[in-house]
């Protein structure tokens, strides 16, 4: 069972874990709120752009003086809910050994601020507060976005002294291997600015594309920054079949993306849309042994939605 009610509710609709295991004593049940049970924040409500804010993502994001930034989507919403999966399967291998359930509680700010990894572990190690680096990565240089000719950017990087050396070859900049500032990626990272600066001039002098073909052709690794609108004009979104159709009964033939895993060789289709709201409810009374009328009785006094 999993519920994401405010503290409280639960129990006074009666569906607390409490009372839940009095009647399946072995039930898994999972909590996902805001913040943890029994602490200052136990009332306080925990949407995913107010767990952005507090877990300190708004603050690294973006360029270096500017406002705080939110990721476009509901980031620690999805996170802390595959965590929740995670520790369901854990339930449940537990219980198939043991016989016993099990209690979890999975906040979103405690998944957003472990889910941060180094981000917050540098502060924690260090004691310096991780400041906003644009597309730029803290440990890695090279490693960002870069403008060039034609006003589109390009992600590009080396994540190691070999792949450096065939990233200044691709740059027709062998000369900087040489280049004590520039040796070693601690050296790169110690001296960013001055390398930025050289990097992001040589990208201005070429397009784009030019860039791409040249890097890859190295073995460098490098993506256009795409809009969302080219993500699906990409030839690989049709290749890995990562879209397909379904039929919706109010909206009509409708594109959906898959789930993410290929499992066996297959990617795992989607057999049917959502229902609407209350549109599985009859088939899943009928299967928890209620009868036709009572069905339609709970249909009728609007305890059920909807017909």
């Amino acid at each position: 069972m999993i519920e994401n009610f405010r503290e409280g509710i639960a129990k006074k609709l009666g569906i607390d874990y409490d009372t839940v295991t009095r009647i399946k004593p072995d039930i898994i049940y999972c909590s996902i709120r805001g913040f943890r049970s029994g602490t200052r924040y136990t009332e306080k409500g925990g949407a995913d752009l107010i767990i952005q804010a507090m877990s300190g993502l708004m603050d690294t994001i973006g360029e270096e003086g500017g406002e705080p930034v939110k990721v476009s989507f509901a980031l620690f919403d999805i996170i802390a809910g595959l965590i929740a999966v995670s520790s369901i399967l854990s339930a449940l291998y537990y219980r198939n050994v043991t016989g016993k359930g099990m209690k979890i509680e999975t906040p979103l700010y405690d998944s957003a601020i472990y889910s941060m990894v180094y981000i917050p572990m540098i502060y924690l190690m260090t004691g310096v507060k991780p400041v906003k680096m644009g597309s730029a990565h803290p440990s890695i240089v090279p490693y960002q976005a870069f403008k060039c000719r034609d006003g589109r950017y390009i992600a590009t990087g080396a994540f190691n002294d070999e792949m450096w050396v065939r990233f200044l070859r691709t740059l027709e900049l062998d000369e900087l291997a040489k280049d004590p500032r520039f040796k070693t990626n601690v050296d790169r990272v110690r001296n960013r600015r001055e390398l930025i600066k050289i990097l992001s001039e040589r990208f201005m002098e070429k397009n784009s594309v030019e860039w791409l073909k040249r890097l890859e052709e190295n073995r460098v690794p490098a993506g256009l920054v795409y809009g969302v609108d080219e993500v699906f004009k990409d030839p690989y979104i049709e290749e890995a079949r990562i879209l397909s159709y379904i039929k919706h009964s109010k909206l009509g033939l409708i594109k959906q993306i898959l789930y993410p895993s290929i499992i066996n060789g297959e990617r795992l289709d989607i057999d049917k849309a959502p229902p609407d709201l209350g549109g599985d409810a009859r088939i899943i009374l009928k299967e928890l042994g209620y009868d036709d009328d009572y069905i339609k009785k709970l249909f009728d006094d609007g305890v059920v939605c909807c017909k």
